[in-house]
């Protein structure tokens, strides 16, 4: 969920073109990032709480991205 909210938020401000070819190479290694940093971690429910967070950060800016830049 937080890399897709990532590339979201990030296709939301940018252009979206762009954003979407070069995701299926960067989502994968965020993926992978996220996955060792939760393995890393002594607490889960710690981790779920960051990881929940982040995606409704990346929800609303994803939002925000859409209400004042619409794609048409």
């Amino acid at each position: 969920m937080v890399s897709i909210f990532f590339h979201l938020a990030i296709a939301s401000w940018f252009n979206h073109v762009n954003v979407i070819i070069t995701s299926t190479y960067t989502s994968f290694i965020l993926w992978a990032a996220l996955m060792i940093f939760a393995f890393l971690a002594k607490n889960g429910w710690r981790i779920w709480a960051i990881y929940l967070l982040a995606s409704a950060v990346l929800a609303i800016i994803m939002f925000y991205g859409k209400s004042l830049n619409p794609i048409v």
